[in-house]
């Protein structure tokens, strides 16, 4: 008889393991406006809203400066991602430069990237000047940014054997719709 009890309990725990569908696993087309994916070591990173300070809708917080350079911060509950790029008024390709490890890119004349991994490993990996490229596939100055990169490499602030990887990066961001024209 306690054989035939357990049944049901297996049946419905597999139909629940099996019919449930993971978003997480589907990195967004590049063609979908206000979206940011890469893998950071293999594994999909995708922003989620998850609150914090400034007020981050769906995890995505970008702006731009009227030279034409962008600001973009990406987070979840695991990670923060943070991309520099100076004065792009054009579409090509944009090479990283050496980051201090603040996040702070206030007036900084290079492209930088960072990886904040306080909540996974406790680290900030930064980019060097043989972190790679960003390729700028698309632009509207100021409004509207299209990129996408193969890899990135970023170390450890602290210690430099420690390596993340970014690849299969892709953004496409427009101002317009992700704060509305009256922000702009």
């Amino acid at each position: 008889m306690k054989k035939n009890s357990l049944l049901p309990i297996f049946l419905m725990f597999f139909f629940i393991v099996f019919s449930c569908s993971n978003d997480d696993d589907t990195a967004p087309p590049i063609t979908a406006e206000n979206t940011f994916s890469c893998k950071i070591n293999g594994k999909l990173f995708i922003p989620k809203d998850h609150g914090g300070f400034p007020v981050i809708q769906e995890g995505i917080y970008s702006f731009a400066d009227n030279d034409g350079s962008w600001f973009f911060e990406f987070g979840n509950r695991s990670a923060d991602v943070y991309i520099y790029l100076v004065e792009v008024n054009k579409t090509g390709s944009y090479t990283l430069g050496l980051s201090e490890g603040r996040a702070h890119f206030y007036q900084k004349t290079e492209n930088l990237m960072e990886v904040d991994l306080d909540n996974v490993t406790g680290s900030t990996h930064i980019s060097t000047m043989q972190s790679g490229e960003i390729e700028v596939l698309e632009l509207e100055v100021n409004k509207r940014i299209v990129l996408e990169f193969d890899k990135i490499t970023l170390v450890n602030k602290d210690d430099a054997s420690d390596k993340v990887v970014l690849t299969d990066g892709k953004l496409n961001i427009n101002l317009e719709t992700l704060y509305g024209e009256e922000n702009n």
